[in-house]
């Protein structure tokens, strides 16, 4: 089955004020003059905006969402965690159990002896070690391309 999708974005259905919610890497006075794109729901990969029209979401909701949106599995999951331990830092000499298991399967996979993992995101990968550093013991640890 074909189907096309025709943005109702380029052609508002009605004029609004622009909501109080600050577009990020925007310039906002684009945004004030409208109409903003507002997503209403998702389901796998298609989108909905709040008239009800379609619409495929191939960005993935900018590269996050990239097994589709709604997975009933993902949901349990997400839940099951956050009914033992919804999140606690790594920061200093603290840990926690998610993160100290993660760390395992992830180390399991590393093409190098003893691999050490640093779990970050976003910025906080600007602000992390860099690849070869003294480990707790002043031992020197292999970089990624296996120089120290």
């Amino acid at each position: 089955m074909t189907e096309t999708v025709v943005s109702s974005a380029l052609a508002p259905k009605e004029h609004r004020e622009p909501s109080r919610l600050w577009h990020t890497f925007c310039d906002m006075n684009t945004v004030a003059k409208g109409p903003e794109f507002v997503v209403a729901r998702a389901e796998g990969v298609w989108l909905w905006d709040q008239f009800g029209d379609r619409y495929l979401d191939g960005t993935a909701s900018l590269w996050y969402s990239n097994v589709g949106h709604g997975r009933a599995e993902i949901a349990d999951a997400v839940h099951r965690q956050m009914s033992t331990l919804d999140a606690y830092t790594v920061y200093g000499d603290f840990a926690n159990v998610p993160a100290m298991e993660l760390s395992e399967r992830l180390a399991a996979h590393a093409p190098v002896d003893d691999p050490r993992v640093i779990l970050t995101c976003g910025e906080g990968s600007r602000s992390t070690p860099p690849p070869s550093w003294r480990g707790p013991t002043g031992s020197r640890r292999a970089s990624r391309s296996g120089s120290t």
